[in-house]
C-alpha cells in the first residue's frame, strides 16, 4: 500500500518527523479498515545488526489469571523470565526488563529495568518506555510468559526489519489478523504513534492495527515456540507435555 503525503512539498519537508508520520497515517485512514485488519507492509531483509536492536522483556503484569508471579514460574530449573532474557541476549546486544515488578534471580543480574509510564500499565506502556529508551534502535518486545521461545524465532523477526515496515510480527495460522503473539519488533519511528495510542486506548493490538506490519506466517514449530502460559491450567499443561517428551527430544 503506497504512502501519500499531505500539503505542499515545501511545507511537508519542514514538519518534524513525528508530524509527518501522523499525517501519513491520517491520509491512509480516509478509507476505514475493517476492525481487526492489520495494514501489511512489504517485508524485506535489512541485515539489522545486534547492536541496532534492543530487546525488552515484559514483566509488569499482575498475573491475576496465574494467581502468582508468572515471571518466576519454574521451567527446566530456571524461571520463565530468566529463560526469555537468556534467549534474547543470544540475539541482541542489550536486553532490559519492562515493568514495575521487583525481580531478583541469578539470570537477571546486571539487566536494567525500565519502569512503566506513570499512570499506565500493560504491554503498550512497556513498549512506550522501551521505544523512548531505544532511541534510533529497533525495539524487540517479548512477553516473559513465553518460556518455549527460541533464538531462531527472534532472528526471523529481525530478518524482517526493513524501512518498508513499522513493525514485524508473527501470525498463527487459523487466527484472525489481529491475533499476534506478544513477540513483535518495532521501528524507532513508531515511538510518537505508540505514545498517542497509549493516551487513546492503551492497547498494543490497536497500535499494531494502525501500523504497516510485516506479517510472518508461523509454521507449526514456530507456533509451538510462541505459546504463552497465563493460567495455572496452562502451566500444568506445559509441565505435563514436557514430562511426556522422550529423553533427548529438544525443548
Amino acid at each position: 500500500m503506497g504512502v501519500q503525503h499531505q500539503g505542499p512539498g515545501d511545507r511537508d519537508r519542514l514538519l518534524r518527523p513525528e508530524r509527518k508520520f501522523l499525517m501519513r497515517r491520517a491520509v491512509g485512514g480516509r478509507r476505514r479498515r475493517a476492525r481487526g485488519v492489520v495494514r501489511r507492509g512489504r517485508i524485506g531483509t535489512a541485515n539489522v545488526k545486534p547492536s541496532e536492536v534492543i530487546a525488552g522483556v515484559l514483566i509488569g503484569g499482575q498475573s491475576r489469571r496465574m494467581g502468582t508471579c508468572k515471571a518466576l514460574s519454574q521451567f527446566h530449573g530456571t524461571t520463565f523470565v530468566d529463560r526469555v532474557v537468556g534467549v534474547a541476549q543470544a540475539v541482541v546486544d542489550e536486553v532490559v526488563l519492562l515493568g514495575n515488578a521487583e525481580l531478583s534471580t541469578p539470570g537477571l543480574t546486571g539487566v536494567p529495568r525500565l519502569a512503566d509510564e506513570p499512570n499506565f500499565a500493560g504491554p503498550l506502556a512497556g513498549l512506550v518506555s522501551l521505544l523512548e529508551y531505544a532511541g534510533s534502535r529497533w525495539s524487540l518486545l517479548i512477553a516473559c510468559d513465553m518460556p518455549l521461545i527460541e533464538a531462531k524465532i527472534l532472528q526471523r523477526l529481525l530478518d524482517a526489519c526493513a524501512a518498508t515496515v513499522d513493525a514485524a510480527a508473527f501470525r498463527i495460522a487459523g487466527e484472525h489478523d489481529s491475533s499476534f503473539p506478544c513477540c513483535v519488533v518495532f521501528h524507532p519511528r513508531v515511538a510518537f504513534e505508540a505514545r498517542s495510542e497509549l493516551a487513546r486506548s492503551a492497547s498494543l493490538r490497536a497500535l499494531i492495527g494502525r501500523l504497516r506490519c510485516g506479517v510472518l506466517e508461523a509454521d507449526a514449530s514456530e507456533a509451538h515456540c510462541l505459546r504463552s502460559f497465563n493460567t495455572p491450567e496452562e502451566y500444568a499443561d506445559l509441565i505435563t507435555e514436557d514430562l511426556a517428551r522422550p529423553l533427548g527430544c529438544s525443548r
